[in-house]
């Protein structure tokens, strides 16, 4: 209504919401719903609940009838006492769906239609989830395109979960067959096609009108007030996700659709949309980089998973699948660089990372954090100063960067503040891999000094197996609510023994100088892995990230880890966005073992792998080859004949790694010269 003087020229308007990506829309409008609906709302299976999706539903542009429907909501018509200074205190926001919906479900001089046309995140065992969503791009313009020629964007997906293989095998272009695919280039032509006769639907507004007293108490939507959903909810059971219902002189209808077989490639389903509804709220920034720039990207489109968007390869016309081989990398623009919401050399990342959250009690689901940190409040201090805790902010600390040990222009001596805090002299921000760790010490952790000594030992381990030629980022979260403050303070000491800077580095520390190492403190016991791992990736200056590293569980990279990373950035280099390389290797010793308390001939599911890493783990790489990147000998344990050792019986209590084992108590079975080099 307050937009009329924008509708004159047009026949309809519609609303739509922002979690939706769009496919081609004027391909699945059908003729029917232009001409004979008032209103037209798409849903993806729902539609046994009759409210107008917020998501796509378009009306009639009818100054006099369709365009004043909104009067007959209170909420709407009402919003200016609503929002006036007497109800300020009671004021309360409420989706319009239920209102809305209400008012237009009973008029009687209106048509209105509820069809299945779109995709939707909802329900894991969808297509979707296994497959992902396909969004082609269409060709791009050519020499003889006409100046007005946009191409099309087209969802699509597998039929079923079992239809994976033909989504490989599919031209992205497939809709642009106007021999193979003549149905779906036929303007005209619906894409869906009714079965069998329309029959009568029931909401529990006309059960209750039939003297049923319970229907009053129905609730099918969480999001809409009670009392508009004994017209909006249709009675269980008896509207089917195949269903299009209709509305026609004040009474509900139904009918069976199906898909037209001929219009799409076997074992593809295509919509017109795509609405985030669970997938949004575990998205990062960088997951979604892909489709920023989609139309000036090499590839012809994207696939959108639960994990982010990926580049959509053509497999007609590119070199990767027919040749073999992928040519010449080409050098993109840091568009990642500019979108991304990261760090760079310059500039720390504005993002905040919520460590520790609690469920609230309304809306179900959502959450509110008690414990959150940042990097923009990152201070470079002395780790063994105490930090001043903030509710609610976790205390950053950054006790070593390549910036403090690099003569930086505008550094003044004692300046706390680190105006970069790399060295982009050290790294190829473009090209470059970053290793991206996180560690927790717990309160338990620290009451015995060589439990934190051996997961110390174990972070410079893998910084020194990562090498200096790429970056290296550690992130140690420690636990500030000991009520022995000298633990917590003796804690900070060795994390400075063992990483901070220091007047003049040595041949020990040499291998620190690409490495970034921040402490975070707060009075929670423990936080959330995934929200540290975030945290230490956002942090990092290149477009390359290896994550997914925890420390505590006594994880150790291989030596040849930075080299299989910079290869893998080489070869993907023109591809926009980011890369989450997840490592995957093994100890070339056997630290399997029975534990003494399970029966002795039976395969351990549970080991406790790197038992005995620990402080002699260092020297032990230096010297010689202890890790391995080829898992396919380690998938299966091979018999020796020979007895396990049973590990020491400990108490479950005692602090350590693993079910109260600590790092350095391995006993080791004796071996001869020739077994021990067998083994290596």
């Amino acid at each position: 209504h307050i937009f009329a003087d924008y509708l004159t020229d047009y026949s309809h308007w519609g609303y739509s919401d922002i979690d939706v990506v769009f496919g081609d829309m004027t391909r699945w409008i059908d003729t029917d719903e232009w001409n004979e609906y008032d209103i037209v709302t798409y849903g993806f299976g729902d539609q046994d609940k009759l409210y107008l999706r917020g998501q796509f539903t378009f009306h009639k542009n009818d100054p006099k009838v369709v365009n004043q429907l909104w009067r007959h909501c209170k909420y709407l018509s009402e919003m200016d006492i609503r929002y006036s200074k007497r109800y300020e205190s009671v004021r309360k926001f409420e989706s319009a769906e239920g209102c809305y919906s209400q008012a237009v479900i009973r008029r009687k001089d209106i048509k209105v239609k509820w069809a299945v046309k779109a995709f939707s995140d909802v329900g894991e065992g969808s297509p979707v989830y296994t497959q992902g969503m396909y969004l082609s791009l269409g060709s791009a313009p050519s020499w003889t395109s006409s100046r007005s020629y946009v191409p099309k964007s087209v969802l699509y997906t597998a039929a079923d979960v079992h239809s994976g293989k033909r989504l490989l095998d599919l031209s992205t272009n497939w809709f642009e067959d106007k021999t193979k695919y003549v149905l779906y280039n036929q303007q005209d032509e619906s894409l869906q096609q009714y079965e069998g006769a329309k029959s009568k639907v029931e909401t529990y507004r006309s059960l209750y009108e039939s003297g049923d007293e319970e229907a009053k108490d129905v609730k099918c939507m969480y999001w809409a007030p009670k009392d508009y959903q004994m017209d909006i909810c249709t009675v269980e059971g008896t509207v089917s996700s195949d269903d299009v219902v209709t509305l026609e002189n004040g009474v509900l209808y139904k009918q069976k659709f199906r898909l037209r077989n001929d219009a799409f490639p076997p074992g593809i389903n295509s919509f017109p949309f795509f609405h985030f509804q669970e997938w949004k709220r575990v998205y990062r920034s960088t997951q979604l980089l892909m489709s920023k720039h989609a139309r000036s990207a090499a590839s012809p489109g994207l696939i959108v998973t639960k994990e982010g968007s990926l580049p959509l390869f053509n497999t007609e016309s590119t070199s990767w699948r027919k040749r073999n081989k992928l040519g010449k990398p080409k050098i993109v623009s840091n568009d990642w660089m500019v979108s991304d919401t990261g760090s760079t050399s310059s500039r720390q990342s504005s993002n905040k990372f919520c460590l520790k959250s609690s469920l609230k009690g309304y809306p179900k689901g959502a959450t509110v954090c008690n414990v959150s940190a940042s990097w923009m409040g990152a201070r470079a201090s002395d780790s063994s100063s105490p930090s001043t805790l903030v509710e609610g902010l976790a205390a950053v600390n950054i006790i070593r960067s390549p910036a403090t040990t690099s003569k930086l222009r505008g550094k003044k001596k004692g300046d706390a503040t680190i105006p970069s805090w790399w060295d982009e002299k050290l790294f190829d921000a473009v090209n470059g891999v970053t290793l991206s760790l996180t560690l927790q010490i717990t309160s338990a952790d620290m009451k015995d000094e060589s439990v934190v000594k051996n997961l110390l030992s174990l972070a410079d381990s893998n910084i020194y197996t990562w090498g200096t030629h790429q970056p290296s980022l550690l992130l140690i979260y420690l636990d500030a609510s000991a009520e022995d403050g000298e633990l917590l303070a003796r804690t900070r000491e060795l994390v400075n023994e063992t990483f901070g800077t220091m007047d003049s580095e040595t041949p020990q520390t040499a291998h620190l100088k690409g490495s970034l190492v921040t402490i975070v403190e707060s009075e929670e016991p423990s936080v959330s892995r995934k929200a540290l791992m975030n945290m230490a990736a956002h942090a990092a200056p290149t477009r390359w990230i290896v994550t997914g590293l925890e420390l505590e569980r006594g994880l150790v990279l291989s030596k040849e880890t930075a080299l299989y990373a910079t290869r893998e950035a080489l070869v993907h280099t023109n591809m926009p966005g980011h890369a989450f390389v997840i490592p995957q290797f093994a100890s070339t010793r056997d630290d399997t073992r029975a534990n003494a308390k399970k029966e002795e001939n039976v395969f351990l599911t549970e080991r406790h792998l790197f038992s005995s890493v620990g402080a002699d783990l260092l020297p032990m790489i230096r010297e010689k080859q202890t890790m391995s990147s080829n898992l396919e000998d380690f998938d299966c344990m091979k018999c020796s004949g020979k007895k396990p050792v049973a590990l020491k019986e400990k108490d479950d209590d005692e602090p350590g790694v693993g079910g109260g084992e600590t790092f350095g108590d391995d006993e080791v079975e004796e071996t001869s010269p020739d077994e021990e080099e067998e083994g290596e």
